[in-house]
């Protein structure tokens, strides 16, 4: 009853809290409501802003979704917000945000013994320790130690996002000095030793290419906080987590503030 009081109650303001206490999240009585399919909707409209460009409100979009998507919450409350989130994108402006929705892990579940908040993705020596299989078949650090700066980049063939991106973020890091940063890109398939393997072999993309480690006791998803394809990951050497840019325009302002950093760090050294 609580629950759906809470959702009875008119919410206001632009954070998920706001929108979605988690007596409602953690409700699955509240899954079923009508009530709670439009607070959904509305959520995502508090976050309009008439001054951003199409690109930058999309970033917004996504950037709320996610911050929702990584709170605790029930599965049938997760399958209803979900759903109804893709089926708006789907209909607007914003297709490939419905995409990203359905490529995302809403939860962890609630109520499930045991069960710990998801901490954010891995830094330091468990950042250092992850590997991935490259094309060769042999097991690679998915951290390079080779350059100050390692974009880690999560994507999988399938993901018509990560098909439009890839090519603007290789055109991008082929300006850039490898040793200032290098690329990781990791495909999150199955099929390394197939055709998967083949279409990234195909692309000629020189940075480095390599897949998930399947026998791996901590799988690479689960330590970096994976939530859709295509997902950013900015470290140091040292495995510091130093951005996790939502879009390539983000990414862009990252790397040139790494870049100025660099810069009047050479210049002390003079």
């Amino acid at each position: 009853m609580r629950s759906l009081l809470e959702l009875m109650r008119p919410a206001r303001g632009t954070r998920d809290r706001d929108w979605f206490p988690g007596a409602v999240l953690e409700n699955p009585l509240a899954a079923g409501s009508r009530l709670l399919r439009r607070r959904a909707t509305d959520y995502l409209l508090a976050q309009r802003d008439t001054l951003l460009t199409h690109e930058e409100q999309g970033a917004v979009f996504l950037r709320a979704i996610r911050r929702l998507a990584a709170r605790r919450m029930d599965a049938d409350v997760a399958v209803s917000i979900r759903g109804q989130l893709s089926y708006l994108f789907s209909g607007s402006s914003f297709p490939r945000l419905a995409m990203a929705v359905d490529s995302m892990r809403f939860g962890p579940v609630a109520g499930l013994p045991g069960l710990a908040l998801r901490g954010g993705p891995v830094e330091g020596a468990d950042a250092l320790a992850l590997r991935m299989r490259g094309l060769d078949g042999d097991v690679a650090p998915v951290i390079s130690r080779k350059s100050r700066y390692t974009l880690v980049v999560l994507w999988s063939v399938w993901c018509a996002h990560c098909q439009a991106m890839l090519p603007r973020l290789y055109d991008m890091w082929q300006g850039l000095d490898k040793r200032f940063m290098r690329v990781s890109c990791v495909c999150l398939d199955r099929g390394e030793g197939g055709m998967d393997a083949a279409y990234v072999k195909s692309r000629g993309w020189g940075w480095d290419n390599g897949f998930t480690l399947r026998d791996s006791t901590v799988g690479l998803e689960e330590a970096l906080d994976f939530q859709g394809t295509p997902e950013l990951y900015v470290y140091d050497v040292g495995g510091r987590l130093v951005s996790r840019p939502g879009t390539l325009q983000e990414l862009r302002a990252t790397v040139g503030r790494l870049a100025e950093e660099e810069s009047r760090r050479t210049d002390k050294r003079r």
